[in-house]
C-alpha cells in the first residue's frame, strides 16, 4: 500500500511545472482564485477548501467547494483503494492519527496546504442575493489555497471584528 502511494505521489509536483500535464488532465485551473481552508487550529489534514466571489453585474454570489482529489492517486481496486475500504475512515486519537490512506498522500499531495497547487474536485453554487440557488456545476480542478484559516479567524471575519480579522488574516 505504501509503495503504491509513493509511486502515485512521485513526481506530482514536477508534473505541475509542465502546464501541458494540467491541460491533459482536463482540469479547470483555479490557481489564480482566492481559495482558503477553514479548520481547527490543531487540524492534521486539509482536505477541503472554499472560495466566494461576487458578480456585481449579475448581483450573484458563487460559492466554490473544493475537495482534495484523492481518487486521482488511488486506482479503483488497487492496494490503496482496498486498504482504505477496509479501514473505512481515519481515526483521530490524542496525539495520534491512524489515516485511512498512507500519509504520503493524506499529508502530502492530497493535502490542500497553503500556497501549494493541488488537484481537487470542485462544486460551484450560484446564489442570488436572498441565498436561493440559481445554478450548480461540477469540475475537475487544480487550486492553490491562499490562506489557512482557523474557525476563530473565520468567525472574526464573519462578525466583522476588524481588529481580530486583521490580526489573524493579513492577506485577506
Amino acid at each position: 500500500v505504501v509503495d503504491e502511494a509513493r509511486n502515485a505521489a512521485g513526481g506530482f509536483d514536477a508534473d505541475l511545472e509542465d502546464r501541458r500535464a494540467i491541460e491533459e488532465e482536463g482540469r479547470e485551473d483555479l490557481t489564480d482564485r482566492f481559495i482558503f481552508t477553514i479548520d481547527p487550529p490543531d487540524a492534521r489534514d486539509f482536505d477541503d477548501a472554499i472560495s466566494i466571489t461576487y458578480d456585481e453585474d449579475e448581483d450573484e454570489w458563487e460559492l466554490g467547494v473544493h475537495i482534495a482529489d484523492v481518487a486521482h492517486f488511488a486506482r479503483i481496486d488497487g492496494e490503496i483503494d482496498r486498504e482504505a475500504a477496509r479501514r473505512g475512515n481515519s481515526v483521530y486519537l490524542p496525539r495520534h492519527v491512524i489515516p485511512m490512506i498512507p500519509e504520503v498522500l493524506s499529508n502530502g499531495v492530497c493535502s490542500l496546504q497553503e500556497g501549494v497547487p493541488r488537484f481537487t474536485k470542485s462544486a460551484f453554487i450560484k446564489l442570488d442575493r436572498k441565498g436561493r440557488v440559481l445554478d450548480t456545476r461540477l469540475s475537475r480542478s487544480i487550486i492553490r489555497s491562499r490562506k489557512r484559516l482557523t474557525y476563530l479567524e473565520a468567525q472574526a471575519l464573519i462578525d466583522g471584528s476588524q481588529h481580530d480579522a486583521e490580526e489573524h488574516t493579513s492577506e485577506l
